[in-house]
């Protein structure tokens, strides 16, 4: 008896021990935690969802129900969706579509009609759009359930869009002031929004702009302008910063994974088997099944166990110095000069991947979020997507410049230092490497205005067109041209071309 009670003793004492070292260790990782914590957070890192202030003044909740109603509208506007603006007919030249008298669609030999009885349709909600966007800023409520939920950027897009074709349609009927106000509007999504810290709504900004883009340069094949106008939204591109807010994108990341991690550690394992009651009965009524589930179910709670215990507070400790890193990296980002100073920072051009826990989900959920960031990002970071906004930014601005040089001297300048200091204070640069924007002046009077792109070649103002989707027609060395393009306007000759080369590659495409 007395051997059996110190057999007794001695497990009590052990299983004593256990626990105690158990919560020993749990008070250290704990501890270190939080000490990384306020590591981090005296760099000026937020690490809490609390630390964001995402409240909203009034005004803001009725200038963006406005806006959001006006996208709802317009998804199912056909017509609109069916527009190709800017369509590359060369390697530097494009289409312009407003002056075309019969703009044929899929559906339909003349998209015109059918555009103007769609527009017209949803004529009060994108009035009240446009009004709300000329009013000031824009901002939208943005809740966590279990994650960040942002409904309104597909309708935000959507709008675009529509203001974009809306524009293009007003040009094609000579309608100065209506073209002015649809281009107002759309250059305003993109200046007036304070977009959210979240990596999607950045790249729903950039793809606004890219729609603004377009119109711009449709809008610049016409004589519908007026000096005053140009002045105005050359100002309002020259207002903007589109880098300044990307490092906050990191600390909310940050701050919400830390908070799935947190969440993971807290949840008992008992509510993602229904219970343990429900597989204990299983086992004892159904044991071919019932029986293996019981086995996986104890296999799931060891490992349930160790992230619970330990593992969950190695990765938080991880996820705060990984998120700290990457929001450093953005901001000395974003206080470069040039794209060429930003591609040295890591980060910058790759993806750095996270590396967790092996008991956790959430690894692998960041990285193919970060998968999907990408993939938005057509294959690039969300910094290199920035670099590429900033540098189309500047050439809109030049180009609404070099379009008031011409109204006043009825002619485009030779150089793009005669803009200064009427039209510009300095020489536009080229944000890729700080050197003056690619221009050149055709002996037509059309001219061609380009940055060098990502890759840092200048291709001449090259860019993508048909045949170059053919590498067995038409292959070259070096990968595609990145150059980003203001490109010519097309001529017949052009068009001639084009319908030609459609002729012979498509058919050999599909095969």
């Amino acid at each position: 008896m007395k051997i059996v009670l110190k057999i007794l003793g001695v497990l009590v004492f052990l299983a004593l021990l256990a626990v105690v070292r158990s919560e020993w260790l749990e008070h250290q990782l704990r501890a270190s935690v939080e000490q990384t914590r306020r590591d981090v957070r005296q760099k000026k890192f937020r690490t809490d969802l609390a630390d964001f202030d995402f409240s909203l003044a009034p005004e803001f909740h009725t200038r963006t129900a406005l806006v959001l109603s006006a996208g709802l509208a317009v998804r199912g506007a056909q017509a609109v969706h069916e527009i190709q603006l800017r369509e590359r007919v060369g390697t530097n030249v494009a289409l312009a579509v407003s002056p075309i008298e019969h703009l044929e669609g899929r559906r339909s030999t003349n998209l015109w009609p059918e555009l103007r009885l769609e527009l017209a349709a949803r004529a009060a909600q994108l009035d009240q759009a446009c009004a709300a966007l000329l009013a000031g800023p824009i901002k939208f409520h943005i809740t966590f359930v279990d994650n960040l939920r942002l409904p309104h950027v597909a309708d935000y897009r959507t709008l675009a869009r529509a203001l974009a074709v809306r524009a293009v349609l007003a040009m094609h009927d000579q309608q100065s002031n209506a073209m002015f106000t649809n281009l107002f509007a759309l250059s305003k999504m993109v200046t007036a929004w304070e977009p959210e810290p979240a990596d999607i709504c950045h790249l729903v900004r950039f793809a606004v702009l890219d729609s603004a883009e377009q119109a711009l340069w449709e809008s610049m094949q016409t004589d519908l302008w007026s000096e005053p106008q140009l002045a105005v939204l050359q100002a309002e591109w020259e207002s903007v910063q589109l880098l300044a807010q990307l490092p906050e994108t990191f600390e909310l990341n940050g701050a919400s994974m830390t908070r799935l991690c947190r969440r993971a550690r807290e949840e008992r394992y008992s509510q993602k088997i229904d219970g343990w009651g429900t597989v204990l009965r299983t086992a004892i009524t159904a044991p071919r099944t019932g029986l293996p589930n019981l086995w996986a179910s104890l296999k799931g709670y060891r490992a349930h166990a160790a992230y619970r215990d330990r593992g969950g507070y190695e990765e938080e400790k991880a996820l705060l110095l990984h998120f700290a890193q990457r929001h450093d990296e953005a901001k000395r980002a974003v206080a470069a000069s040039t794209w060429h100073e930003m591609r040295e920072i890591p980060g910058v051009t790759n993806v750095v991947p996270f590396r967790g826990s092996p008991q956790s989900l959430i690894a692998s959920m960041m990285n193919l979020r970060q998968m999907s960031v990408n993939l938005q990002g057509q294959g690039r970071t969300l910094l290199a997507r920035a670099a590429e906004a900033e540098c189309k930014r500047r050439i809109i601005i030049t180009a609404l410049a070099l379009e008031r040089f011409a109204l006043e001297h009825r002619r485009y300048p030779q150089h793009l230092r005669e803009l200064v200091p009427a039209f510009v204070p300095a020489v536009p640069l080229d944000f890729m490497d700080g050197e003056a924007l690619r221009y050149r002046r055709e002996d037509d009077g059309r001219y061609l205005l380009h940055s060098i792109g990502l890759d840092g070649m200048d291709d001449g103002g090259q860019m993508l067109v048909l045949a170059e989707l053919s590498q067995r027609r038409r292959p070259r060395a070096g990968g595609p041209r990145t150059d980003i393009v203001w490109p010519l306007r097309a001529r017949q000759a052009d068009v001639d071309w084009f319908e030609e080369l459609q002729q012979e590659i498509i058919p050999e495409v599909r095969e």
